[in-house]
């Protein structure tokens, strides 16, 4: 769940940690956060997204399409494009299994 502060006119984003991931894909999955345009996402986003999603595999969480979906939309991504990226998230890790 986002909150958040006000200083000095900007507003910045906090988030809780969520109790679907560990923390070592929490660090990355907050890093891809903070640093995305949950609108539209840059070629940088998508890049921090993606090592967001490797380190899941290489670390075997458990965390399923659904899960990072309702992880994006408590996020404030739009519905849709949650849908989109969790779509995306379960592509890469279908795709990772294979290849191992």
């Amino acid at each position: 769940m986002k909150q958040t502060t006000q200083k000095m006119g900007v507003r910045k984003r906090t988030y809780k940690r969520s109790k679907a991931l560990p923390a070592g894909a929490q660090v990355r999955f907050d890093t891809f956060l903070h640093c995305a345009n949950i609108s539209s996402l840059h070629p940088l986003d998508w890049q921090r997204f993606y090592i967001f999603t490797q380190y899941c595999h290489t670390r075997r969480v458990k965390l399923s399409e659904e899960q990072m979906f309702q992880l994006l939309l408590e996020s404030y991504f739009r519905e849709q494009y949650a849908r989109h990226i969790a779509d995306i998230y379960g592509h890469i890790r279908d795709f990772l299994k294979l290849r191992n």
